[in-house]
């Protein structure tokens, strides 16, 4: 159903910048179906200061988040849903592990977006799952589907120096500079994903400027 899962990391959603770059790109493919999925922001350190306790901070950072992106992308005439996956306990946590629910994911209406926070079901109620092990259940449940993560620089020559190499070694010494660009929650990510820009992101997967990368 999905061609792709787009990653929007912890400070890509503190860049409106990025953030409008990326709603732009996404209107300009507007027929390919994908998952955007995000988790909290530095909104939950500012919570926190208020006295809010860190489970609640991330839930109100997720829900609010949640909105905003719908809104955004809305403003650049993108047709998107947004949910988070404890409803109809789409995605609950037993134990140690994650288990997805194929019939309630099924029933989401079919709008090309789709917006998914990281907050799941639990035996305590919703909480929050890390963004990596989101991204790697969900690639395994939802067609085995491509992992977009997006560049901590929106300068594509930085990607496009590096670009005849098929795939990157995270934490080898083949260059500092292309390692840097990889988000922190995914420098040991355990599964290849493509790492693009913002800019980049409205032609996939027809530019050339792109990484793949694995541990």
């Amino acid at each position: 159903m999905s061609t792709y899962i787009a990653v929007l990391d912890y400070d890509h959603l503190e860049n409106p910048i990025f953030l409008t770059s990326f709603a732009r790109a996404l209107a300009k493919h507007p027929e390919r179906r994908g998952i955007i999925i995000h988790g909290d922001s530095a909104y939950t350190e500012r919570l926190l200061q208020n006295g809010t306790p860190r489970a609640e901070a991330q839930r109100r950072c997720m829900l609010e988040l949640n909105h905003k992106l719908v809104g955004l992308l809305a403003d650049q005439n993108v047709s998107a849903i947004g949910t988070h996956p404890f409803r109809k306990n789409m995605i609950v946590k037993k134990g140690d592990e994650l288990l997805f629910n194929q019939a309630v994911f099924d029933q989401l209406p079919q709008t090309p977006m789709l917006v998914l926070s990281g907050l799941i079901s639990t035996d305590e109620g919703e909480a929050p799952v890390s963004l990596p092990q989101l991204v790697e259940f969900l690639h395994q449940s939802i067609n085995q589907s491509r992992i977009l993560i997006f560049s901590r620089s929106e300068q594509s020559e930085m990607i496009k120096s590096a670009e005849t190499a098929e795939t990157i070694i995270l934490g080898s010494t083949y260059s500092e500079k292309v390692n840097s660009l990889v988000p922190i929650e995914f420098k040991k990510f355990p599964i290849p994903f493509e790492l693009i820009n913002s800019m980049e992101f409205g032609n996939w997967p027809d530019h050339k400027s792109i990484l793949n990368f694995v541990c």
